[in-house]
């Protein structure tokens, strides 16, 4: 694959994990419309990663911030805030205790709010690429 075949692969698969999440969290799953949007954000990280270095992949696990600090990406203060969010929203590296806090913090409106700062976050990602 190209550099740019890469990068709109990783492009589509943040995509699909984006309807996936809203998918999920307008029939109320809201657990996990908050992990796919993490998904979601990390995937087009990646294109945003593999676009900036010469590997194909990057290796953070889920560590946004780590990742986003290998790009030329000039987040404003307010997209690394919200980054540090949306790490906590990866469940599955959570403890037990702090996916307990995610269920009762993962309300409707809570998740919808979330839905506008992901798509907003997005949108403003693949504008940069």
């Amino acid at each position: 694959m190209t550099n740019l075949e890469h990068i709109n692969y990783w492009k589509s698969l943040s995509a699909d994990d984006f309807e996936t999440a809203t998918y999920n969290m307008e029939g109320g799953r809201n657990l996990p419309a908050l992990f796919f949007f993490h998904l979601s954000v990390e995937k087009m990280l990646i294109a945003h990663w593999i676009k900036d270095n010469q590997n194909n992949s990057p290796n953070f696990g889920n560590d946004l911030q780590k990742m986003t600090s290998e790009t030329n990406i000039r987040l404003e203060s307010v997209h690394i805030e919200f980054l540090h969010v949306v790490s906590t929203w990866n469940v599955e590296v959570q403890h037990h205790h702090m996916c307990n806090t995610l269920k009762k913090l993962a309300t409707n409106e809570y998740t919808y709010r979330q839905f506008k700062k992901v798509k907003n976050l997005l949108g403003w990602l693949e504008n940069q690429l």
